[in-house]
């Protein structure tokens, strides 16, 4: 009960995802997904029809230190990257497929510095 409904495919054209997913892997800012509706009317996404080429990872500072994720915010930013801030401790961050390993080389030395800790959104490639 609750969940989507098999019955209940949206047809329609694919969505576009305009948020950073901040709790799925393999799914990212700009993609094209296929969706269907729940039983309360809200579109789930089904599967990724155009993968679009970015990039997801999700920053987390245990103690939320607002200085700390000012200058994760800050830096990433300049570096190209969209934020999106969940609460004080977690932040997603978008980032083109170009500026990827610099974007990587960076999150890998803020955690080896202990300023947090990061995880990449995508697992697999396409």
């Amino acid at each position: 009960m609750g969940g989507p409904s098999r019955t209940s495919i949206a047809r329609q054209r694919p969505a576009e995802v305009r948020a950073i997913p901040l709790f799925a892997y393999d799914l990212n800012y700009g993609d094209e997904v296929a969706v269907m509706s729940s039983d309360e009317g809200a579109l789930v996404a089904t599967s990724v029809v155009a993968d679009k080429g970015r990039y997801t990872f999700r920053v987390w500072r245990e103690d939320g230190d607002a200085e700390v994720m000012h200058a994760v915010i800050s830096d990433f930013g300049e570096m190209g990257c969209a934020i999106e801030l969940y609460r004080d401790h977690l932040l997603g961050l978008a980032c083109e497929r170009a500026s990827v390993q610099a974007v990587a080389d960076a999150l890998s030395a803020g955690e080896k510095s202990g300023s947090f800790v990061y995880e990449t959104g995508r697992q697999q490639t396409r």
